[in-house]
């Protein structure tokens, strides 16, 4: 990442909130704006130092109702991509993390050291939610959520495939191989960016798996 990723943690146990703290500040690329138990101290730290780039918070909490917290996070944290930290919902719970922005979810069953990927998918723009869900997703929402595979254009697909690449080519390469000028290559990045909101050529290589390109 080339500036440090902000975050934030909503857990009420302090232990885990600092584990996960320590895990993520020890990988490097992450600055932590607060780790707080409850929904009060989470819209204080917001007041004060305004969103996150990332946001971990857990659910089914006795300090706070879940959907007054999505609805409040997607009203004031809305650039924020939020994680929700805790066990695998049912599918009919995950549509509606969905729907309320939230990019993922994470079962810390998994392992902090694998927060790490999470976290850092979600800081890039892209989802943490498992095939199964996906494919759920799309037969939930099928106008709403088309495969972007099918979407893409030819040269954005011949693009990716390239960025993905082990070689790690430059983007003149890429665009020497590709026959096309470097401005037209840094046309096509830009364009990717903005359509799937990643960032960089880490959120793109992201993407490129992500599409199966």
């Amino acid at each position: 990442m080339g500036h440090a990723c902000t975050l934030l943690i909503l857990h009420d146990r302090s232990f885990l909130r600092q584990s996960i703290r320590r895990v993520l500040e020890d990988a490097g690329g992450y600055l932590m704006k607060a780790d707080v138990e409850d929904v009060p101290a989470l819209k204080r730290a917001v007041a004060v130092q305004g969103a996150p780039d990332v946001a971990l918070f857990t659910l089914h909490q006795a300090s706070h109702n879940d959907h007054a917290l999505l609805h409040w996070t997607q009203r004031h944290m809305g650039t924020a991509r939020c994680l929700v930290l805790g066990d695998e919902p049912a599918m009919e719970e995950q549509l509606v993390l969905f729907r309320y922005g939230v990019r993922g979810f994470f079962s810390l069953n998994l392992g902090l050291e694998q927060l790490r990927t999470a976290v850092e998918v979600v800081a890039g723009g892209a989802l943490w939610y498992p095939e199964g869900f996906i494919h759920y997703l799309r037969n939930a929402l099928p106008t709403a959520v088309p495969d972007p595979r099918t979407q893409l254009k030819e040269q954005h697909r011949r693009f990716l495939a390239a960025v993905k690449r082990p070689d790690e080519p430059t983007y003149e390469r890429i665009a020497q191989e590709m026959g096309r000028s470097v401005h037209t290559i840094y046309k096509y990045r830009e364009e990717l960016c903005e359509r799937f909101n990643v960032h960089g050529k880490g959120g793109l290589v992201r993407l490129a798996i992500e599409l199966r390109v």
